[in-house]
C-alpha cells in the first residue's frame, strides 16, 4: 500500500449487530455520560450535536433524548448510517437527527454547538463551542 492510500475500516454490520440489544437503559447511560462531559447546568435548547463516525447512533439519540435540537450525524460506514436512522426511529427521535454517510476529514460540516468523535474505543472527545452556534443558521 502506498503513503498516499487512505487506510479505512468497515465498522457498520458490527455496530448494527450491537444495537439490537440497545434498550431504554443504554439510551439513558448514554445520556447520563454526554451529561458528565457537558458543563454543570448546560441548555441543550436550541444547540446543535456533531457525532462524527456515528457508528450505531446510540449518542446521537442520547443527545436527542437531552434536548439538543439539531442533531447531525456523520460516519463513513453506509451500514453505519443506516443503523444510526434505524436506532433514530427505534427511539422516536428521527425527526431531530440527520444521519449523513460523510467522510469528515473533507466536509463541510464543521458549525455545531458539541462535536463528539470516538477517536479510540473507550475514549469520547467533546468540544463545546459556543462560538460556532452564533453562526449556526
Amino acid at each position: 500500500m502506498s503513503s498516499s492510500q487512505e487506510v479505512r475500516f468497515e465498522f457498520g454490520e458490527n455496530w448494527s449487530e450491537f444495537s439490537k440489544n440497545i434498550n431504554e437503559t443504554e439510551v439513558q447511560q448514554a445520556v447520563d455520560g454526554l451529561k458528565k462531559l457537558l458543563p454543570e447546568n448546560f441548555d441543550p435548547t436550541d444547540k446543535s450535536f456533531l457525532d462524527i463516525g456515528s457508528g450505531s447512533g446510540l449518542h446521537s439519540v442520547a443527545a436527542a433524548k437531552m434536548g439538543f435540537t439539531r442533531i447531525a450525524c456523520t460516519d463513513y460506514d453506509p451500514n453505519s448510517v443506516a443503523t444510526t436512522k434505524r436506532n433514530a426511529e427505534k427511539f422516536g427521535v428521527q425527526s431531530t437527527i440527520v444521519a449523513l454517510q460523510d467522510d469528515i476529514l473533507n466536509s463541510e460540516l464543521n458549525r455545531a454547538w458539541v462535536f463528539l468523535a470516538r477517536v479510540v474505543p473507550n475514549i469520547l472527545l467533546l468540544k463545546s463551542n459556543a462560538q460556532a452556534i452564533a453562526d449556526y443558521p
